[in-house]
């Protein structure tokens, strides 16, 4: 099991004395065991803190660094990481668009959006159901959570993003009937408020719904359709 932050890597082995550590170039790292912590001589990895617990019918060895925390179930030949749900996983090499650099643009959207790109893959065509999004992420992508949230529990349940999240949820057929009934809602208002002098209240108002409807379609480029807005959208 290998942890790297910056210019630090630790790397925790298990062999027939139990565990060791070693840092980037294989040389070992001394350490002290204080009430089941382990503590780095060494300065500059004194922040990187292990903690081993024994359950009774299971070792748990939580590492620390700040406000990181994660949980490792620990076998006789190796490790394995513990969700937050407390189950051991794979840590996931998600498929995913490459935003280098632009992963945390807009609060993590360039994250979510290369993520959930290679969803429609699977799911262009009808989606892979209504309110699934969640269960198709790949969540256990705590790799890539940690570098650019600071967690590996966040669950990403949307990508920020209203037509995205359609066409993974019910597929380009329904993004497409979307466009369809808007471009003709978008035809006939046009065409019928050229002709108008926009002196009757009734005139006014219809401006004011297309407006408000195109606002809201440019917002869901990078936002949700929420429940307090859609009804009247």
């Amino acid at each position: 099991m290998i942890i790297e932050k910056e210019n630090i890597t630790i790397q925790a082995v298990i062999n027939k004395d139990g565990i060791s550590f070693l840092n980037r170039e294989d040389r070992p790292l001394a350490f002290k065991v204080i009430k089941n912590r382990i503590l780095f001589l060494d300065e500059e990895y004194s922040d990187y803190i292990f903690i081993l617990e024994d359950l009774k019918t299971a070792n748990i060895m939580t590492f620390k660094h700040h406000n990181v925390k994660i949980n490792f179930f620990v076998y006789k030949n190796g490790f394995g990481v513990i969700n937050p749900r407390g189950y051991v996983v794979e840590i996931e090499d998600a498929k995913h668009i490459d935003f280098q650099g632009y992963e945390m643009w807009g609060g993590g959207r360039g994250y979510k959006w290369s993520r959930s790109l290679p969803l429609l893959t699977e799911s262009w065509l009808i989606g892979f159901g209504a309110d699934t999004y969640a269960m198709h992420f790949p969540q256990n992508d705590y790799v890539a959570k940690l570098r650019y949230f600071g967690k590996m529990n966040i669950v990403i349940d949307t990508p920020h993003n209203m037509f995205l999240y359609t066409a993974i949820n019910t597929g380009m057929i329904s993004v497409l009937s979307k466009f369809l009934i808007i471009a003709l809602y978008a035809y006939s208002s046009i065409k019928l408020l050229r002709k108008s002098n926009m002196f009757s209240d009734i005139e006014k108002i219809a401006v004011a719904i297309f407006c408000a409807i195109v606002a809201y379609l440019i917002s869901g480029i990078t936002t949700d359709s929420v429940i307090s807005v859609a009804p009247v959208f």
